[in-house]
């Protein structure tokens, strides 16, 4: 329901307000996928159309999403973004360090969650593997580069 409100709400994304855009973001949350699929979708059609134009709206709701929870929680539509901004953006030194930096924050953030089902299995990973502890504290580092482990699997980690 909310992703069908969202996508209709969102489907003249040129004629929306930064605060619209806004109260989208905030309405999807977590779910913050369903608010880059509306963008993606716009710059496609448009692309289509009449060659895309990155509005002061599309830079304003990528500024202010949580692209890495988008990442964690949709890695293909993260991916689509991204082909849809290289080819709608202009070429410039400008928009390229942008998007370039829009990219590298949504990557590099090291507060990005684990989705459930990937909890689940390193968990149980962690649970059944018999390492030794260097052995876990190389995981633990390797792993801790790109998201951040979960509170009770650092603790059971750390007790064995």
């Amino acid at each position: 329901r909310k992703e069908g409100f969202i996508a209709k709400y969102m489907e003249d994304f040129s004629s929306l307000s930064t605060k619209q855009v806004d109260l989208m973001l905030e309405l999807a949350g977590k779910e913050v996928e369903i608010v880059v699929r509306s963008l993606t979708n716009h710059l496609s059609k448009h692309l289509e159309d009449e060659g895309a134009i990155l509005s002061d709206t599309s830079r304003h709701l990528l500024d202010n999403a949580n692209l890495s929870l988008c990442l964690s929680n949709d890695k293909e539509e993260f991916v689509k973004l991204f082909d849809m901004l290289h080819a709608c953006i202009d070429k410039s030194y400008g928009a390229m360090t942008w998007l370039f930096e829009l990219h590298r924050n949504a990557t590099e953030n090291k507060e990005l969650t684990l989705p459930a089902t990937e909890d689940k299995e390193l968990t149980h990973f962690a649970a059944t593997k018999d390492t030794s502890s260097d052995e876990i504290t190389h995981l633990f580092h390797s792993f801790e580069r790109y998201t951040t482990i979960t509170p009770r699997l650092i603790e059971y980690l750390l007790m064995n």
